[in-house]
């Protein structure tokens, strides 16, 4: 994709986000999904969920690594990448238990030193899944597993547990009036099963992306006062002026034309100059905000710029050791069906970037971060770690990040302008945006007015796209769900009458078919389900957001 390719956050790797990414339902560590929703650098789209165990062979591997002092596990990655991180977290680790001995010993070790303790093993996905993800939980939540990717720590192995199970009682029960299953039979449970599991899915994770929507309600509510820790300043910094966000926008891009956004004055002009207004806004946002790919900390070399094609032939050594290096993997793939064979053939490869998903620092954590992406540079052989962070306040120092962070800042930007008719909309195919009730003079209407007045605008801050909503089928995706998600309480502030409030509220909304091209009946063979199964899972998972956000409005 062209800014795709997440953050199943997220909840996710359908997810995953979002973003991180295809997803089933998110996992959590230390009170934060690991999944984040957003782009990733590599997303393989099929029509085909294939979820019988007995026609695709799903393998993950799984890697140990112990020593005197510490024990770490990998997952899904070649055995070269995760000794590569091995390294690193031994050199740079501060856990007490590792003595400067054992520092010094795995800096100066090759990574084949260190390939030389690791055991690999074959995990099959749905088999023998249930019987190692709480391990790899806790590893995660210790900071002591490397993902290739983090929904690798959903369960998947009940489908197949279950589908067994059924097929046994049915077979029991086949035993005593016909003596067996025919081949109709089976395959009528696989059919319903694999459906049963869609639902399941779809509903998981439209939940995961509606917990999102609460974690961002709740910075808004929250809005922290200091700044992360500085390299140059050991104090914390506070915000320039009183005012928050608000006064980071008035700052950054400037009091006159920050007046000129204010939903109080903008919503009563021309649709044009509403227009015009936000595609100057977005053109400033994306050139503050640029989009991460693998920026190196230390020489800022990206793989984006020189990718190892270019290079083949060249050798880029580790200057601390002599070792051969090299990137070009920059990812946050959701293809999880792959066969384990491919990374043993990869074994001795080099060209990656990417390291893997760890779990936040403890500072990280301080912006909500779920996960970390690692990244080693091919050019100096750095490493340069990618938090992703959750709070529109770290965004905004770091100016880092990709779809992800930057629709949940520019959602919170929006709600500092005083917009409170805005939805954040979630891609399945890897993308998140943002959407603000527009129209001429819609500003001057009364709420019961607007509900049949103004229309719903495409704001794309990492495309600075607005009002595009087909940009997104001209990038190859296939897509099924496109939902849109907001705080119906922030709607309602601005109405007086309790029972018109209730009349307007509708927190989740699949607004698929205004930015696909694609035929309805395309769509719905993609999603597998019934329509009135995903208008189901919309209404359960409505009412529930609804009950969270009141919950969370009436603590603060």
């Amino acid at each position: 994709g062209r800014r795709g390719g997440g953050a199943l956050t997220s909840a996710m790797s359908a997810f995953a986000t979002t973003e991180e990414s295809s997803a089933s339902s998110s996992v959590e560590s230390n009170g934060n999904n690991l999944q984040e929703v957003g782009c990733n650098n590599n997303n393989n789209n099929s029509d085909d969920d294939n979820t019988d165990g007995h026609t695709q062979n799903k393998l993950v591997l799984i890697h140990t690594y112990n020593c005197t002092t510490a024990s770490l596990m990998g997952l899904g990655m070649p055995p070269r990448q995760f000794a590569t991180w091995v390294q690193y977290y031994l050199s740079n680790s501060s856990n007490d238990t590792l003595s400067s001995r054992t520092k010094s010993a795995s800096s100066s070790a090759t990574i084949e030193d260190i390939m030389n303790n690791v055991s690999t093993n074959e995990v099959h996905w749905e088999n023998d899944w249930e019987n190692h993800v709480n391990t790899l939980r806790q590893y995660w939540k210790d900071g002591k597993l490397l993902c290739e990717h983090t929904n690798l720590l959903n369960d998947r192995g009940g489908m197949s547990k279950f589908k067994n199970g059924k097929k046994q009682q049915m077979q029991q029960e086949g035993t005593e009036t016909r003596g067996k299953l025919n081949g109709s039979d089976t395959e009528e449970i696989d059919d319903e099963e694999e459906q049963r599991m869609k639902y399941d899915h779809f509903r998981n994770l439209l939940g995961s992306y509606a917990d999102r929507l609460v974690n961002i309600v709740e910075d808004e509510l929250s809005d922290a006062s200091f700044l992360p820790h500085s390299d140059d300043d050991s104090s914390n910094k506070v915000w320039k002026t009183r005012f928050g966000l608000l006064g980071w926008i008035e700052n950054e891009y400037g009091a006159e034309n920050t007046r000129a956004l204010m939903a109080s004055g903008l919503l009563v002009k021309s649709e044009r100059e509403q227009l015009e207004t936000f595609q100057l806004f977005l053109d400033w946002f994306r050139s503050k905000f640029p989009y991460f790919h693998d920026t190196c900390d230390v020489c800022g070399a990206s793989c984006k710029d020189s990718p190892v094609s270019e290079l083949h032939g060249d050798k880029i050594e580790d200057p601390v050791n002599g070792e051969t290096i090299g990137s070009n993997n920059v990812q946050e793939g959701s293809n999880l069906e792959m066969d384990s064979s491919q990374h043993y053939e990869d074994e001795d490869n080099d060209d990656f970037s990417f390291v893997g998903y760890v779990g936040p620092s403890s500072d990280e954590r301080l912006g909500n971060a779920s996960r970390t992406e690692l990244y080693r540079c091919r050019s100096c052989s750095a490493f340069t770690r990618f938090p992703r962070y959750n709070k529109a306040l770290w965004v905004t120092q770091t100016r880092r990040g990709r779809c992800g962070e930057y629709s949940m800042l520019l959602y919170r930007m929006l709600r500092s302008l005083g917009y409170d008719k805005i939805r954040w909309v979630v891609d399945w195919a890897d993308h998140v945006w943002v959407e603000v009730l527009l129209g001429n003079d819609v500003g001057l209407k009364s709420a019961a007015e607007e509900s049949g007045t103004g229309r719903w605008v495409h704001l794309d801050p990492c495309e600075a796209a607005v009002d595009n909503p087909l940009l997104y089928s001209s990038w190859g995706k296939n897509q099924t769900y496109l939902m849109a998600f907001y705080d119906p309480y922030a709607i309602m502030s601005s109405t007086s009458d309790e029972n018109e409030k209730e009349s307007l509220i509708q927190p989740v909304e699949d607004v698929t078919l205004r930015y696909t091209t694609d035929a309805i009946d395309i769509v719905t063979i993609r999603r597998g389900i019934p329509e009135q199964s995903v208008a189901e899972a919309i209404k359960e998972v409505s009412c529930k957001m609804v009950s969270t956000l009141k919950n969370v409005v009436a603590s603060k």
